[in-house]
């Protein structure tokens, strides 16, 4: 979520609906609500949990390569959220529909959104917290290629209501058809226009990260937040840069109103972004949007997704 600051659409027929239609408070609310009723009232430690399901597979078993998703599924919980269990059943019937190898989800924050999108023949990983959506991250990896390692990084630096989440990175590592581990990040950085310094720090640590792991062979993906010409964009391409991982997504708008009536009334932005280790295959290869055509039943998310094909070695 891009959170901007705006007034417009903020009252609808009920005065406490018209302000939740602001993103920032409706977030603010429930968080306000579990911290309530909290133990302790702090997060507690979150683990990365794993569901197998996946087959087994070999190369030949892919396409002409390796498909990658990713999308923030804009899965608040009630009061926030918006059809939250049926966009995300959606969500997941198009995932089987196109049958992507690994796809990164972001704003996956309870069982709500979670319980749909556990997709048969798709191993799963996501944040599990004793504290509930205190200790939540929203990040949630699927995967067709079996993960054998799982692990949750939570941001040391955040603001407003995200200080009570585990806003971080997942990584999972997956196991190659022939032999060999990807290592794919997940990741959702801080919102907020006005938290570009927040995010230069979460940037730093994100890249601090994979470089402790040792990741070059890897893909980075998900919602970051910023867009080229925010301060902290040079940042996270020229870090990732240094590790050898290359931007592979586009100018293209993720978050747009104009085109999705979901996303709130603000300058559309490509804050969505595909990164991939220049070691792996491909080099040419460009993201795409995915997840940007209504159906029937309207948009799947405020978000677009992005989507790119990795060719075989």
């Amino acid at each position: 979520m891009r959170l901007r600051a705006q007034k417009l659409r903020r009252f609808v027929a009920h005065p406490f609906l018209g302000v939740l239609r602001d993103r920032r408070l409706r977030l603010a609310a429930i968080l306000s609500v579990a911290v309530a009723f909290a133990a302790g009232g702090l997060p507690r430690a979150a683990r990365a949990a794993v569901r197998s399901s996946a087959p087994p597979r070999n190369a030949s078993q892919l396409r002409n390569g390796l498909l990658l998703q990713s999308l923030n599924v804009f899965g608040l919980p009630w009061p926030a959220g918006n059809d939250v269990a049926n966009r995300c059943s959606r969500i997941a019937a198009a995932i089987d529909a196109s049958a992507p190898d690994v796809v990164a989800l972001q704003e996956v924050w309870d069982d709500e959104s979670r319980t749909p999108l556990l997709v048969e023949g798709y191993d799963a990983a996501w944040c599990e917290s004793a504290s509930g959506l205190l200790g939540q991250n929203g990040l949630m990896t699927l995967s067709r290629l079996p993960i054998v390692e799982s692990r949750l990084f939570r941001f040391s630096s955040a603001s407003g209501v995200e200080v009570w989440t585990s806003k971080g990175a997942l990584r999972t590592v997956l196991s190659a058809p022939g032999g060999g581990s990807i290592p794919v990040w997940n990741v959702h950085l801080q919102s907020g226009v006005d938290a570009g310094t927040i995010r230069a720090d979460q940037i730093r640590e994100l890249t601090a990260w994979i470089a402790e792991c040792g990741d070059r062979c890897c893909v980075v993906l998900g919602d970051f937040n910023c867009a080229p010409g925010d301060a902290e964009w040079p940042a996270l391409v020229d870090r990732l840069a240094a590790l050898g991982i290359e931007r592979r997504s586009g100018d293209e708008p993720t978050y747009d109103h104009f085109q999705n009536p979901l996303a709130t009334p603000e300058p559309p932005a490509a804050i969505d972004h595909v990164f991939v280790g220049a070691a792996l295959p491909g080099r040419e290869t460009r993201a795409h949007r995915a997840y940007d055509r209504p159906s029937e039943h309207g948009f799947v998310s405020d978000h677009f997704g992005l989507e790119i094909l990795l060719p075989r070695r």
